[in-house]
């Protein structure tokens, strides 16, 4: 489970109520926490703001290898 969705779940929010809260459609927001899509920077701060987490530590950078 990502940090997202784990976040999420912790603080007892549904992604119907994230939507409300970010304006971004939950649809989005499941593929965000799949993964299957990337956020934009804008999005990232929206979701962090909404879940009381900063951007870096819920969207942590990738890796390179």
């Amino acid at each position: 489970m990502n940090r997202l969705k784990l976040t999420r779940l912790t603080k007892g929010k549904t992604q119907h109520q994230l939507m409300k809260e970010t304006g971004i459609y939950f649809a989005t927001l499941s593929r965000i926490e799949r993964e299957w899509v990337q956020p934009t920077e804008v999005q990232k701060v929206k979701i962090s703001d909404a879940l009381g987490v900063t951007k870096d530590w819920l969207f942590p950078p990738k890796k390179k290898r």
